[in-house]
């Protein structure tokens, strides 16, 4: 049997709507609230039925993530962390925390890992920024 490209993008567009949901513990109860039987979604996520793109609108609403990031693969992800840190090396020690703040905030309402790592990343930043050079010779050599 050989799979259309639909139902392979079908397919991961299931898988990572309730990989979404189980991660931020949204219950059935709580989808069934806008509109979506739990038959209906329980259909859907094994691959026995459908929803509708308004159906699919309300679950992604339902679970704060953008259309985007629930089709994003793992390459695309990888792509969005690159794409933040194109001006890493010219912040000053505010933007970095600022940033950091932003990407924490993302990674509470969306769970994305890309994000947790995105805020890591700045906010290390932000400590090296406020080290002295010395200090940071220190550091290395101490790692070494």
């Amino acid at each position: 049997m050989v799979l259309k490209e639909e139902s392979v993008v079908t397919m991961l567009l299931r898988e990572k709507i309730n990989e979404i949901r189980q991660a931020k513990r949204v219950s059935i109860d709580r989808i069934t609230k806008t509109g979506i039987s739990k038959n209906k979604y329980y259909r859907f996520v094994s691959g026995e039925g459908s929803l509708s793109i308004g159906d699919l609108q309300k679950l992604i609403e339902l679970l704060t993530v953008s259309l985007s990031e629930v089709v994003a693969d793992s390459s695309e992800r990888d792509q969005l962390i690159f794409n933040e840190f194109g001006d890493y090396f010219t912040l000053d020690v505010a933007e970095y925390e600022q940033r950091a703040k932003n990407a924490a905030r993302r990674y509470m309402a969306t769970k994305l890992t890309a994000y947790y790592t995105i805020s890591t990343v700045y906010e290390l930043g932000a400590r090296i920024k406020k080290l002295n050079p010395p200090q940071i010779m220190s550091m290395i050599c101490t790692m070494a």
